[in-house]
């Protein structure tokens, strides 16, 4: 009742009709992508100059890649079809994925994805990855 009520008094005009939305100084954003890099470049995670926030945005472009490969083997009808897709993903695709994000990782000090500091990049490859019932379903 009350999401629908928000929708219809056009409280959710700025996320188009959605959550979720992020409401700073009396504007509202819209969009769960824009409200995480609003938040990392507040927090300081979008790195320490433009390059490296380009760096930043191509790494979790790259995440968002992964993730869509993933959705459309997942989306097979077929159970059979659907059943070898996914393993093909994690069998092979996967690996050959990351192989190639790794290849794109720019070179710097470590242990960071990018520049000296943690970035949203590592957060999104975290979550990803490694984070307990984090982006795979199975």
């Amino acid at each position: 009742p009350e999401f629908d009520a928000a929708k219809a008094s056009g409280e959710l005009a700025a996320s188009l009709g959605k959550l979720p939305y992020l409401e700073v100084d009396g504007v509202k954003i819209g969009q769960s992508k824009a409200i995480e890099r609003f938040i990392a470049r507040e927090f300081g995670f979008l790195g320490s100059n433009s390059v490296e926030a380009a760096q930043i945005d191509q790494l979790c472009e790259t995440i968002i890649d992964f993730k869509a490969a993933y959705n459309k083997a997942k989306g097979a009808s077929d159970a059979a079809e659907k059943e070898a897709a996914v393993n093909k993903y994690f069998a092979e695709d996967l690996a050959a994925s990351l192989a190639l994000a790794e290849k794109s990782i720019p070179a710097g000090p470590g242990p960071f994805l990018v520049g000296s500091k943690v970035s949203y990049a590592d957060l999104v490859f975290y979550m990803f990855l490694a984070s307990p019932g984090g982006f795979h379903d199975n």
